[in-house]
């Protein structure tokens, strides 16, 4: 408890959020990704609307709850716990002092190792996940410096070529299209992710993953503008991966 109180996690709110959405990651994936599954704001959106359906409370004005709210996790409360779960004289500091000490001087525990395994076994999957994730983005941001022309940012590109492919005459239908698209590309992205555990994008996964969508779609066949749509997708995935988190 005492080393705990030292991480950055246990006294600021902000790191502790970090912490439990890459714990979050490791031991329940599958919520992860349902919670950033765009179709459930619209799901809970609809839920909303309905008198006859049960609601939980899962995002706010549009924004999805930290995850210590849905959880029902807090750092303060850890602690509360924890504490009262010690002998009483863990709180009074000159015994816990005197106890410590000798603590060190004559135990050996032999045990320390098989008791924190599972700690260390989702410590070390966190470490290797942030050592992932720098790789990624490291890789992302090369994509970038190939793919964006000189004189744009990757959002300005991203805005032009949606002008050159997504061209409806309807604003809303644009928008849906767009989304959908994105919403495809971020789904393709997720999976290929999974399946390969040393996954480090380059130029021909990128391409590959956008020609599959395109081919494999035959709404997105059909759009006029489809060298623009590629280089859409490509830079679309780009950007995901460049803010892909540990």
């Amino acid at each position: 408890m005492l080393e705990s109180e030292k991480e950055l996690a246990m006294k600021k709110d902000g790191e502790f959020e970090k912490t439990l959405l890459k714990a979050a990651k490791v031991l329940c994936p599958e919520l992860v990704s349902l919670l950033a599954d765009p179709r459930l704001f619209l799901v809970c959106t609809e839920m909303e609307k309905s008198k006859n359906q049960p609601h939980v409370k899962i995002f706010n004005n549009g924004l999805l709850l930290p995850y210590s709210s849905l959880l029902q996790i807090t750092r303060k409360d850890l602690l509360r716990k924890t504490r009262a779960t010690l002998p009483v004289w863990y709180s009074i500091p000159i015994i816990s002092s005197i106890v410590g000490f000798f603590k060190k001087l004559f135990a050996v525990n032999k045990n320390t190792k098989s008791r924190h395994s599972g700690i260390a076994d989702i410590e070390q999957a966190l470490l290797e996940e942030n050592s992932r994730a720098g790789e990624i983005r490291a890789a992302a941001e090369e994509l970038a410096f190939a793919l964006i022309p000189q004189g744009y940012t990757l959002d300005s590109y991203l805005e032009e070529l949606e002008n050159r492919w997504g061209r409806l005459l309807d604003d809303k239908a644009q928008k849906n299209l767009i989304r959908d698209v994105q919403y495809l590309a971020w789904d393709n992205l997720r999976n290929a992710l999974k399946l390969e555990k040393n996954y480090r994008p380059t130029r021909e996964m990128i391409s590959e993953i956008a020609n599959d969508l395109v081919s494999r779609n035959p709404a997105l066949n059909s759009l006029w503008g489809k060298d623009s749509l590629h280089r859409y997708l490509e830079l679309y995935l780009v950007r995901l991966l460049k803010n892909i988190s540990g």
